[in-house]
């Protein structure tokens, strides 16, 4: 039985590479004899490149809900905020504590900075387990900033200094929450794969932002111009 299983498996081989059938008895050679084509080596390496790349888009899929999408939402929202709303949230200069508007912006910068700096070295103290808590909230930062910029309703810039500086809190606790989520929550074997396709969704963020910021920050300055604000063509 075990001779027959054996030689109906060659057949089957046989009919499935034909490469590797002997050229004088046509049966299967064995592998010690065998000549493998380059033509047949080329196709095994793609199916088997491909294959790999299958089960790693799956093994991906399965971090986009708990892990990527709450990443991906709050690097859009912060960014899109910097790049994008921050050059337009200014105010009168005898209402602030700068001498010129170029001022506003670094200001900011050095402001959302800081409370990343604090949030991500926060992690021994705060940890947040439910990661779309702070990516809405970040997508509420930048409603409420745009909405500002538009039609002003915050009677101060310091007020502004204090979201600014709650935004840069958000994306840095989001950020170390994730990966310690997937530090503790992923099998071992997979962690290092996860932990690296995750870092995808900040990127993705950050560029998506980008592309947004080019033509908002562009479109919030317009309108200011329009409705008697001239204070962004003045940095």
């Amino acid at each position: 039985d075990s001779a027959a299983y054996s030689s109906l498996q060659d057949e089957e081989e046989a009919e499935d590479h034909p490469d590797l059938v002997h050229s004088s008895t046509g049966l299967l050679a064995p592998p010690h004899e065998r000549s493998v084509s380059p033509a047949y080596a080329r196709r095994s390496n793609l199916q088997s490149a491909w294959h790999s790349l299958m089960a790693k888009l799956r093994r991906a899929k399965a971090l986009v809900i708990p892990y990527m999408l709450p990443l991906f939402l709050v690097y859009v929202g912060e960014y899109t905020i910097n790049q994008g709303v921050s050059p337009t949230l200014l105010f009168p200069l005898t209402e602030t504590p700068f001498k010129h508007f170029r001022a506003f912006y670094p200001t900011y910068g050095a402001i959302y900075q800081l409370g990343v700096f604090i949030s991500r070295s926060s992690l021994p103290f705060i940890r947040v387990r439910t990661l779309y808590t702070p990516a809405v909230l970040q997508v509420l930062n930048l409603i409420g900033l745009t909405a500002h910029a538009m039609y002003p309703f915050i009677p101060t810039v310091w007020f502004v200094f204090a979201i600014v500086f709650w935004e840069g809190l958000l994306g840095g606790l989001v950020y170390v929450s994730t990966f310690a989520a997937i530090r503790e929550e992923v099998a071992e074997e997979d962690r290092e794969f996860s932990l690296g396709a995750t870092t995808v969704s900040d990127s993705a963020g950050i560029c998506l932002a980008g592309f947004v910021s080019i033509g908002m920050e562009k479109a919030l300055c317009g309108w200011q111009v329009q409705h008697g604000r001239d204070w962004c063509r003045k940095l």
